[in-house]
């Protein structure tokens, strides 16, 4: 969406989830660059060199280490959490699973404060998603609906010259154009009579 048409409450959610995307990324980082790749326990090596920390890894990472008890952490909640999505930044079980992933995997200490400030960050996130989706339907309630025109009625205007009819209430233009329709007739009436005669005359 455009920044310049999304609502600022909506933009502040923006900013939050992208703080913490921003935490969980240079963890990511971190690990990519001093970590290593350990196949999951009973699975067999890879036959091509895998990349640590890669989100096939942190997935496998958070699976077999059980990091998010009764959620499906997979490869597109991971790209999620990563790219500051508010629907995956604002739980705080993912996101603590990612970042512990990545800590395990470039063996660096991840403590329980850590694991607290995410947890608060997160929980901020869904403060904000809250009140900007009150945002949106109080600003959908002060929106002054237009009522709608009514539709015009069918015109049905009806002229019979030959019998005379004038609609009633119908306008003097009206009247003008029956008499000069019945004028036109009359004229090419007479026309024709006299081409007649005249050329009964001429032979």
């Amino acid at each position: 969406m455009n920044s310049t048409t999304t609502p600022p409450w909506w933009r502040t959610v923006d900013e939050a989830a992208q703080l913490i995307a921003s935490t969980v990324t240079a963890a990511v980082t971190h690990a990519a660059r001093h970590g290593t790749y350990t196949a999951p326990p009973g699975a067999p090596q890879p036959r091509r060199r895998r990349e640590p920390a890669s989100l096939r890894h942190l997935a496998e990472v958070i699976r077999t280490h059980r990091l998010a008890p009764g959620a499906s952490v997979d490869k597109d909640v991971i790209a999620g959490v990563l790219a500051g999505n508010p629907r995956y930044v604002s739980d705080d079980l993912v996101v603590v699973a990612v970042t512990r992933a990545a800590h395990l995997i470039a063996r660096a200490p991840f403590g329980e404060l850590d694991e607290k400030r995410l947890a608060v960050a997160c929980e901020h996130v869904t403060v904000l998603i809250e009140a900007a989706r009150e945002a949106d339907r109080r600003t959908f309630d002060l929106v002054p609906v237009r009522p709608k025109a009514p539709a015009p009625a069918p015109a049905r205007i009806r002229v019979a010259v030959i019998a005379g009819e004038v609609p009633a209430g119908g306008s003097r233009r009206l009247g003008v154009l029956a008499a000069g329709v019945c004028a036109a007739t009359a004229v090419g009436i007479l026309v024709q009579e006299l081409v007649v005669r005249v050329s009964g005359w001429a032979f």
